[in-house]
């Protein structure tokens, strides 16, 4: 097609033509370019200066000429909000208290709409410019700006809702919380792990010093709804240590039939797939003759029984059709599951077996949990009414016993800082824990949201805070000499555990029960809480000694060193059934996909259940390096213990 410009005198049906044209269009283009990157300028440059006019309104604000003025009713319950949390006021509770008070027509406050307002600058005045951006090049998105572009901060833009005092303290409180470890969205597992009881995300918790745990949301907002208990994060490693050697040393047994099945069903599923293009043509030819029969029906041609005759056995072909046609459907599930199972095979064939947690190796393979990515409901062990309050993650602030909130700082609590000082000074009288707890318990001293279920480990935890002596920036309740005679108590308690004993002392197992043995220092004996059993008196280093005899003997034979093979490469009487069943349902001229999917998968986890990782199991690996690198020394080798020794407590 030959495009004239008049106006321009050319066409394109020359190769002048066409050359003229793809000039005008360059310049056409450097044109656009050059009035975007001058309106970008201008922009920028009224960021700059404090003059760009934003369309978006901060809650609490009203725009009038361009300028952000404040909403009286909306105003006020920012100022509440803010004055809230600095009383001591979690997010949690400042947003059921807004919903109580302050409820709104369609939707409910939650605590992500808190915490924005919270860090939102503009409350006080000032403006921060440019938090988010979108690309330069098609599709056009917009991220939030980590860094990406410039930021440009303006004081003083509109008039303020809250003063700046009031909002620096806002922001260390959020800033020390931050501190703590809660939550950490770069980690590896965060969004991964779920809980099996309930179903509910879990969560990160705990400061680095002593180490993550993951719990279940639910759990942590009522024990009731959730009976699951935290998990290290380590031992969520060494899982998925464990998962990842024994699927490589397994390949053929749990991934090759487990592939080779998906691929007999995708197979069946694609001809069914052209039986349904066929179906559905002659759906379509059936209709096409009832249409053209009632055309000659209506013109005269046909007489009305041979009409209703012929019309009423088309009908009945397509209704046979539609049924079979309804039978073919096709789920994407088993595309899905193959997919994924030959990454797995790709990434397990490239790489050896993983000594130590591998986090891209993770990433790579882990992408959702299993249930979400196979489209199927989460499998759960016990079932639950589970109330789920939004953004869960933001816990309500903990204050420390003894203390109370008091517009952004930590002030003394009167009764409680009372109850603080009896501790210290029954203590340092000769009460032990356990005595003072039964103390406050009987006399119906409150602690935390009115429980007044005081227990040794509660005092124990007290006695061990320094900030009661007025460490971290808190007040004082108690003198640093009380302090420092209470921690000298606690401490020569703790000497008479014997220093010797502490290498192992919380990994001694009950012979009867499993459960953790304790020692007791005065008779010299190990007992166990679950089944009452007491050992004979032992010395402590002579209990040592067993231990290093041991150690050196491992060291110097590591050939004793192996994976318990009990399981390795045995086949169930339950595997070989769902085989039969698998093949005869495969054969079946009505294919049920999902159940055939169901126990395709069924017969990868049994199998995954019955084989081992032999010798490359992490736990073995792991011992093997721990004796190589060894080297014998006077002392008790507690590094080397610890590397080899297993059991959790």
């Amino acid at each position: 097609m030959t495009v004239a410009f008049e106006k321009e005198g050319f066409d394109t049906e020359t190769s002048n033509g066409e050359m003229l044209l793809s000039i005008i269009c360059a310049v056409a283009q450097e044109e656009s370019l050059s009035i975007s990157q001058n309106m970008k300028w201008g922009i920028h440059k009224r960021m700059r200066t404090g003059n760009y006019i934003t369309n978006a309104t901060p809650f609490g604000y009203t725009q009038i000429n361009h300028q952000l003025v404040p909403e009286k009713n909306n105003a006020m319950i920012v100022n509440d909000i803010f004055k809230s949390y600095l009383s001591g006021m979690g997010i949690n509770e400042i947003a059921e208290h807004l919903n109580t008070i302050y409820p709104k027509e369609n939707r409910k406050w939650n605590p992500r709409t808190i915490h924005a307002i919270l860090r939102n600058e503009k409350y006080i005045g000032d403006s921060l410019y440019q938090k988010t951006y979108t690309t330069d090049s098609l599709p056009l998105k917009r991220y939030l700006n980590t860094g990406q572009r410039s930021k440009y901060y303006a004081l003083e833009t509109h008039e303020g809702i809250i003063s700046k005092t009031d909002y620096e303290k806002v922001q260390n409180l959020l800033a020390k919380k931050s501190i703590t470890g809660e939550i950490d969205r770069t980690c590896v597992f965060s969004k991964k792990i779920y809980c099996s009881i309930c179903g509910a995300i879990c969560s990160r918790k705990g400061p680095p010093t002593r180490g993550f745990v993951w719990c279940c949301r639910t759990h942590l907002q009522s024990k009731v709804l959730c009976l699951l208990k935290s998990i290290r994060e380590d031992e969520l490693q060494q899982a998925f240590l464990s998962i990842y050697n024994r699927l490589q040393c397994n390949q053929k047994t749990i991934l090759e039939p487990l592939v080779d099945d998906l691929l007999g069903l995708r197979h069946l599923q694609e001809q069914k797939y052209k039986n349904r293009l066929a179906l559905g043509e002659d759906i379509q030819h059936l209709a096409k003759q009832k249409h053209n029969l009632t055309r000659i029906h209506t013109l005269g041609y046909i007489e009305e029984t041979q009409f209703i005759e012929r019309s009423a056995a088309i009908e009945q072909q397509i209704r046979e059709k539609k049924q079979q046609l309804s039978r073919n459907d096709m789920p994407n599930t088993s595309e899905k599951i193959l997919q994924k199972t030959r990454l797995i095979q790709k990434k397990l064939s490239s790489t050896p077996p993983l000594e130590s947690f591998d986090e891209s190796a993770f990433k790579e393979l882990v992408k959702k949990s299993a249930d979400q990515q196979y489209g199927n409901p989460i499998r759960t062990h016990q079932r639950h009414e589970v109330i789920r309050k939004p953004c869960s993650h933001m816990k309500n602030r903990y204050i420390p016993f003894g203390y109370q909130m008091q517009n952004g700082d930590s002030v003394i609590n009167t009764e409680q800082a009372a109850t603080v000082q009896h501790i210290f000074y029954a203590y340092t009288e000769g009460q032990s824990f356990k005595e003072i707890a039964e103390y406050l318990t009987t006399s119906g001293t409150a602690y935390h949201f009115s429980d007044n279920n005081w227990n040794k480990n509660i005092v124990a935890r007290i006695l061990a805070n320094e900030i009661y002596c007025g460490a971290k920036g808190y007040p004082a309740i108690i003198s640093k000499e009380v302090y420092s005679q209470a921690a000298s108590i606690r401490s020569n308690k703790t000497v008479t555990y014997s220093a010797v004993l502490k290498p192992f002392r919380s990994d001694m197992q009950c012979a009867c029960c499993g459960e953790r043995l304790y020692w007791r220092p005065r008779t010299q004996q190990w007992t166990c809480r679950q089944c009452g059993m007491w050992s004979k008196p032992m010395q402590p280093e002579n209990m040592a000694q067993q231990i290093v005899d041991r150690l050196y003997q491992i060291q110097q034979h590591p050939e004793i060193i192996h994976n318990p093979k009990e399981q390795c490469n045995t086949r169930s009487i339950e595997v070989a059934q769902l085989d039969h069943e698998i093949h005869t349902a495969l054969a079946l001229p009505e294919l049920d996909a999902d159940a055939i999917i169901d126990k395709i998968l069924r017969r990868a986890e049994l199998q995954f259940n019955y084989c081992a990782a032999g010798d490359d199991d992490p736990t073995t690996m792991q011992i093997k390096r721990a004796c190589k690198e060894f080297k014998p020394t006077d002392t008790f080798p507690e590094s080397f213990y610890s590397s080899i020794v297993t059991f959790k407590s």
